[in-house]
């Protein structure tokens, strides 16, 4: 009695901006500590595709450096380079440095759909630590996924798709759930008493943005896209260090002695190259994923056109492709741990969900390159050396 009443709409509005403060400082922090790690050794890849355009132009620079990503990430890396010229730092700072702002939306694309401070905190380290402590480009095309999805849920497809486009422009990945993406369009976006012939136009209203950069992107840098896109495609080591189906059957192999083991560089890898597969391993490998891929797109073609069933529907497929795909690295889960954390944020019963996706996620990254790039000693030795790459010397 007495007390002058607050107004209830203050009250979260206050809330919600402290927590947003509190959420920057601890994230900017956490960042922060991480800037100054170089990373797993790809970093000295990353400084290489970023000095090529540097030297020789972006379109020349791009076609040189021959990878298996669009030229978007070309465009990020030499940037970086450029970053790191004018300040007079080494490279990989200027890369990181590019990273920041991707994280950072990445981070408040979660904290303004899901208005949850501590899963945002988790989000924000699961993708730092793969970012800024190891140094992973995947960073480049996670605001992009999350910005799609949400403006999906907000009835906006024409924006949604042109953020995916943009995605896919960064790396490749993406497309692996467009099948879904698309399925989804033509359900939710007919009008009402459209004809057999309205699905291909609604298809088409929806994806003009991502087509004119689709042209747009070919007219400036060629063909080498679609080379690139191709050379993804024909990438085929048995265990590219992800701990899936055929890192167990890799093991089997070497450990059997039915392969010989490779090495490279400093450190000795043993690479079940294509040419050293078994004709039944790529067989298998194809069959399985190929199997769960389509039992997927096949459930989702035949269930309610939701958002979340989407979602799962792609999470599946993606999860199959990192599981038993030939050439899956440590770090091809990430795009199933956006698709998890865009199902929080439609839902906060899939948080269980989102936890396990993100810990097998970085589990793997771990057991490989710990904190800094560099592996983690487990009973004596390290994670590296049972799985495969060990210290080599000639005799």
């Amino acid at each position: 009695a007495g007390v002058p009443a607050v107004p209830v709409n203050t009250i979260p509005h206050d809330s919600h901006r402290l927590h947003a403060s509190l959420l920057v400082l601890l994230a900017l922090f956490a960042t922060l500590v991480l800037l100054p790690s170089f990373g797993t050794i790809d970093m000295n890849i990353w400084s290489f595709w970023g000095e090529n355009p540097w030297r020789h132009g972006l379109v020349e620079g791009y076609a040189l450096n021959a990878h298996e990503h669009p030229p978007g990430l070309t465009a990020m890396l030499w940037t970086g380079y450029c970053i790191a010229d004018w300040l007079g730092v080494q490279p990989y700072l200027g890369i990181k440095l590019t990273f920041l702002p991707f994280l950072f939306a990445s981070s408040a694309v979660v904290w303004h759909w899901s208005r949850n401070l501590f899963v945002t905190l988790f989000c924000h380290g699961v993708l730092a630590y793969s970012a800024m402590a190891l140094s992973y480009i995947d960073i480049f095309f996670a605001p992009f996924v999350l910005l799609a999805f949400y403006l999906l849920q907000r009835e906006r497809p024409v924006m949604a798709m042109a953020a995916f486009s943009l995605a896919c422009l960064m790396k490749y990945p993406p497309l692996m759930i467009l099948p879904f993406v698309v399925l989804f369009l033509l359900a939710r976006y007919r009008r009402p008493g459209d004809h057999c012939a309205a699905p291909l136009r609604t298809l088409l209203r929806v994806l003009l943005v991502p087509l004119l950069l689709l042209a747009i992107t070919l007219l400036v840098f060629g063909m080498e896209p679609l080379l690139a896109l191709q050379r993804a495609f024909r990438h085929s080591i048995l265990s590219a260090q992800a701990l899936n189906l055929n890192w167990i059957i890799a093991r089997l192999l070497l450990v059997d002695g039915a392969v010989p083991m490779d090495t490279h560089g400093d450190y000795g890898a043993w690479l079940v190259g294509d040419w050293q597969i078994p004709v039944w391993v790529k067989i298998l490998s194809r069959t399985l994923y190929g199997s769960f891929y389509l039992a997927a797109l096949l459930l989702f073609a035949v269930r309610a056109k939701t958002l979340e069933n989407l979602l799962l529907s792609a999470l599946l497929g993606h999860f199959a492709y990192f599981m038993f795909t030939i050439g899956a690295h440590e770090n091809h889960l990430y795009l199933s741990c956006l698709l998890a954390m865009c199902l929080y944020c439609i839902r906060a019963s899939w948080l269980p969900l989102l936890v396990l996706v993100c810990a097998i996620s970085s589990g793997n990254l771990f057991l490989f390159y710990g904190v800094d790039g560099y592996p983690v000693k487990l009973f004596g030795s390290s994670m590296v050396q049972v799985t495969g790459i060990v210290a080599y010397e000639e005799g």
